[in-house]
């Protein structure tokens, strides 16, 4: 069996690294700068928490399943929506984020993400929480 992940984000990652834009538009958050978005920020991503990601690996490795199984939220969710989420989320810490400043789109960059999750939930009885 091999799991395939969405765009995994959570705990302990790096908010000053070149990828996880979850945590770097955080990092930005509390430290009050614009993030950058390349592109429009309309390009979609299926993310997914790595606490959900450790579940499914220890369920995977319990069951008898062979084949692929991705392992994300089954949604896409665009960059400027989770600039969105995370605005709200400071506002209420009294945080302020910043407007993003728009970069090109990078080269080869994916328009748009989502992970049918239909054989993790029907299989494997996991889902994201």
């Amino acid at each position: 069996m091999s799991l395939r992940y969405g765009n995994v984000y959570g705990r302990r990652q790096d908010v000053h690294g070149e990828a996880g834009v979850v945590a770097i538009f955080c990092g930005c958050l509390l430290d009050g700068r614009a993030p950058q978005v390349f592109g429009d920020g309309r390009q979609t991503r299926d993310w997914v928490d790595a606490a959900d990601v450790v579940r499914a690996n220890l369920m995977a490795a319990e069951s008898g399943i062979t084949g692929p199984i991705n392992i994300g939220h089954g949604q896409e969710t665009s960059v400027l929506d989770l600039l969105g989420v995370l605005g709200d989320v400071g506002a209420a810490r009294a945080l302020s984020l910043p407007d993003p400043e728009f970069l090109p789109a990078r080269p080869g960059e994916v328009a748009r993400s989502r992970l049918d999750v239909t054989r993790a939930r029907e299989e494997l009885g996991w889902s994201p929480r």
